[in-house]
């Protein structure tokens, strides 16, 4: 009982890290916005770029806290694979925009991020 109240605590710990972090991000992408006269075109691209990074750390970091790992290594793929990173949040991303489509596939992107992760850790990229 005590193992299993010890991951429910670290995953809320670790949750709350990464909401922080996005409405972190979020902030600095709306202080940008209102402080560049043309801060919309470059808010929105960068709005979309943060949110798909978003989205690959939050559906690579599970199977990585399964194992034992820290965010510290979500956040070594993410700057290492930004190309994959993006390509991933970037799908996941936009599946999930799809009104009652996201409810069937929230779970294939649980499934997509450890295979992600599985195939991260076969190439060496993560330990």
């Amino acid at each position: 009982v005590a193992g299993a109240a010890r991951q429910a605590v670290s995953a809320v710990v670790r949750t709350a890290f990464r909401v922080t972090l996005l409405l972190v991000g979020q902030a600095l992408l709306l202080v940008l916005q209102l402080v560049v006269p043309a801060g919309a075109p470059v808010w929105a691209a960068a709005g979309v770029v943060w949110t798909a990074l978003f989205a690959c750390a939050e559906y690579l970091d599970p199977p990585l806290a399964r194992r034992g790992g820290s965010f510290a290594e979500v956040r070594r793929v993410l700057a290492r694979r930004t190309a994959l990173a993006l390509g991933f949040g970037l799908a996941v991303t936009v599946l999930l925009w799809v009104p009652l489509l996201n409810l069937f596939l929230l779970p294939l992107a649980v499934v997509a991020g450890t295979l992600l992760h599985r195939s991260l850790v076969s190439a060496g990229t993560l330990s």
